[in-house]
């Protein structure tokens, strides 16, 4: 092969700054860059800045461009670089290249990367009875182990973390300083001589002496609960396979249906009870190691009382302590460490406190800076769909298509997270919980305050919920900021239009539970049209009363009384009592039915969920709802394979009413008639993924918009997500879903903080 010839410009001695902003912290990301230097010849520096990572390089032009391009080409597996910088400098007087200590300024804000699942070359290590670390339970590497949770401020150095606490000893810190050691600069790097140590605790507070994660696998084997200490707060831990000590861990977490995630030792024994595609598969072993949402198999040895539906929540082991003990186990119970409502426990005396309930306390004396609970994620129609967004995605920064000024938004009361973004960035917070209790108040205001430090983001705005009773409200209006109220599902939509740089005009189908409308009514069946920072109503679910308000939540009978006057008049009491079976008393009836008619506590609601809810009584589910969205899960459970549909109507005035009640009657008359209930499951769902694709053609017509944007908690339902999307396939219609964020309330403080810098930039100008 001719060589090429050298022109002289290559030959040429060339001084660059390189500034490369991202996730380039944490992750390898300097020890990469020298590297490549030595490898190419370059001299020079590389430091991590308060924006990421400076480099100053000097070599031949050939060198010096092949060294970026390498950069580009080949990042560390867990980098991620979203812009890059080269800018001529003045010759350095330097022939080395070196690691310095990193440099603070403030241009931009940085990316701190999130916690990552122990990599294999760590447990290789971890279980070589030959390595200084063998079964050592906090081993990690730059390519793995805590980052987010144990961060305290920026830049990401080891000083700035929990791991201040531990001095290096001589072998750790050898490693530490030698840039071609996989773990220079691991800011969590430790060893059984110097780092954290497990102890197992008794509930009496008695120290067992024993071999801590010994005896705990012993303990587990016999039925004991244990709370654990894990990356981003603790679990309750107990053995799948038993009924007894599934049973009792449901009591005393006052759980008593929500199903329990579980923790499998390797995607066989996950086969062993669970259904897994590729996919699902690629998810669980991800970096993030998520738990995934998985269909049960019909016969396994697991308790029959992880989860009542047909599917099972299941994560693979993401820390060192899991490996360890997940080694007698082909399942464990790995629940959030809380008890109802509640947000998750994660410093060692709180659970000593709050989870007094467990047995014994397998804990670690490295503080956890940040809770963080695990992400749940759901495959559906091969695309990725987030239910839950935190340990392995945060904090990862949203890239948006617009620049913002400095806004904060509050999200919204339920499955609440935080956003700061400023520019094109948009960074939101871990799943905090549902602002139904102090703890969780409490933990969302420290949020407010650890972001801003994080982000280095001064809000000059603060964008809340519509609502004017929620706590995100109340708490957005004591910050002394100008406060700009956001739609509950505008922001649904918008959120999806950050996350995709969709400016429309488009159409946003929004289906959930609860949110507050313009008109003071409850929606939730709703569909807007939707252009930047602007928003109208169209068209939404024909309105029905939610008789003594939140209540109806919880006691979905309540909800089917009121569909059922709504679509039989003054007969509807009648069919109620023809359908109630006996689990409904007829003075609680009567007391209720009286509410509707008289208005009284009866606010009109729109809600798709109530809908979801009224249908699952009708079709069976007669007990209070223990936990969001329980009626609906059962009610798609309950879904067989069927093509019918029922009839509705379109009925329009200033907006287009989604009209079901033919639907209602016919449903009646398959129940009365024996009809199986997966059947009439099956043809109602049909019958709502039916009605927007009419809809949006209605729509289409009179607006001339294709482009549809489909969120709101309704959509973690795969049976509608999977008939929308079969169903719009062949159409001229572009559907859209949240992608890096959950189509659920966790999602909508991006929304508010798109709305709310759009609003508030245009007020600027």
């Amino acid at each position: 092969m001719p060589m090429r010839d050298t022109k002289p410009e290559d030959t040429q001695i060339v001084s660059k700054k390189i500034c490369i902003t991202g996730i380039v912290q944490g992750i390898g990301f300097r020890p990469f860059i020298y590297q490549a230097a030595i490898k190419y010849e370059i001299s020079g520096f590389v430091s991590n800045t308060l924006d990421g990572v400076t480099i100053a390089v000097q070599g031949k032009t050939q060198a010096v461009d092949t060294f970026v391009q390498y950069i580009i080409d080949h990042p560390p597996v867990h980098a991620r670089i979203h812009d890059i910088k080269i800018n001529t400098i003045l010759p350095l007087k330097t022939n080395t290249f070196q690691i310095i200590d990193s440099q603070l300024s403030r241009n931009t804000s940085p990316a701190i990367p999130p916690d990552i699942a122990t990599c294999q070359n760590c447990l290789i290590e971890m279980k070589d009875p030959s390595d200084r670390r063998f079964h050592y339970p906090f081993i990690n590497c730059t390519h793995c182990g805590p980052r987010f949770t144990i961060v305290r401020d920026i830049p990401f150095d080891r000083h700035q973390t929990s791991m201040s606490q531990f001095s290096l000893c001589h072998v750790c810190q050898k490693e530490y300083i030698n840039p071609f050691n996989r773990r220079f600069h691991a800011q969590a790097i430790s060893c059984a001589a110097c780092g954290p140590q497990v102890q197992l605790i008794a509930r009496d507070q008695t120290v067992i002496r024993e071999n801590p994660i010994q005896k705990a696998v012993a303990l587990l084997h016999g039925g004991k609960i244990l709370a654990i200490k894990g990356l981003g707060g603790f679990h309750l831990c107990v053995d799948a396979t038993n009924d007894d000590a599934v049973c009792r861990l449901r009591k005393e977490k006052k759980r008593p249906d929500k199903p329990l995630a579980i923790m499998a030792a390797n995607i066989d024994a996950i086969k062993g009870f669970a259904v897994v595609n590729s996919l699902e598969i690629e998810q669980l072993q991800s970096p993030q190691c998520p738990i995934v949402i998985l269909e049960k198999k019909q016969h396994h040895r697991l308790s029959s009382h992880i989860a009542s539906g047909e599917t099972f929540g299941v994560m693979l082991p993401y820390t060192p302590l899991h490996h360890l003990l997940m080694t007698s186990f082909q399942g464990l119970i790995m629940t959030s460490g809380n008890t109802s409502d509640h947000p998750i426990v994660f410093d060692n005396d709180t659970a000593m406190k709050q989870l007094h309930f467990a047995d014994y306390f397998l804990i670690h004396d490295r503080p956890i800076v940040n809770a963080c609970d695990d992400s749940i994620v759901r495959i559906i129609d091969n695309q990725v769909h987030l239910n839950r967004r935190a340990r392995g995605y945060v904090p990862e920064p949203i890239h948006l298509h617009v620049s913002l000024p400095k806004i904060l938004a509050v999200g919204g009361h339920q499955k609440n997270t935080i956003c700061l973004a400023h520019g094109k960035h948009a960074y939101v917070s871990q799943h905090l919980g549902d602002l139904s209790n102090v703890d969780t108040i409490l933990r969302m205001k420290r949020a407010i305050h650890f972001w801003k430090r994080l982000t280095g983001i001064d809000p000059e705005h603060v964008a809340c919920d519509m609502h004017p009773s929620y706590e995100s409200t109340l708490i957005a209006n004591e910050l002394g900021l100008p406060v700009i109220p956001v739609g509950h599902h505008h922001a649904h939509v918008a959120a999806c239009m950050a996350e995709q740089g969709l400016k429309g005009p488009l159409i946003g189908i929004v289906l959930d539970g609860t949110g507050y409308g313009s008109d003071q009514t409850v929606w939730g069946g709703e569909v807007l049209l939707c252009e930047n920072h602007t928003a109208k109503r169209i068209a939404h679910l024909f309105q029905v009363p939610m008789p003594a308000g939140e209540s109806s939540i919880k006691f979905p009978w309540k909800m089917a009384l009121s569909w059922l006057r709504a679509s039989f008049g003054d007969d509807g009491v009648q069919v109620f009592n023809q359908l109630n079976r006996g689990s409904i008393d007829n003075t609680s009836a009567n007391v209720v039915n009286q509410i509707i008619q008289n208005k009284i506590h009866s606010p009109l609601t729109s809600s798709m969920g109530r809908l979801f809810d009224a249908i699952s009584w009708m079709l069976g589910f007669t007990k209070p709802v223990t936990f969001e969205g329980q009626a609906a899960i059962v009610l798609e459970t309950l879904a067989s394979e069927c093509t019918q549909v029922y009839d509705y109507t379109f009925c329009k005035s200033d907006l287009m009413i989604i009209d079901v009640r033919p639907m209602i009657r016919q449903i009646v008359s398959d129940i009365l008639a024996d009809l199986d209930i997966s059947i009439i499951s099956s043809k109602f769902h049909n019958t709502l993924v039916d009605i927007f694709y009419d809809l949006s053609y209605l729509l289409e017509k009179e607006w001339q918009i294709n482009d549809i944007v489909l969120s709101g908690g309704v959509f973690q339902n795969k049976r509608l997500v999977s008939g929308m999307r079969n169903k719009f396939h062949k159409s001229n219609f572009r559907l859209s879903f949240p992608k890096s964020i959950p189509c659920n309330d966790g999602g909508i403080s991006l929304g508010q903080a798109y709305l709310g810098g759009l609003i508030a930039g245009a007020t600027a100008v």
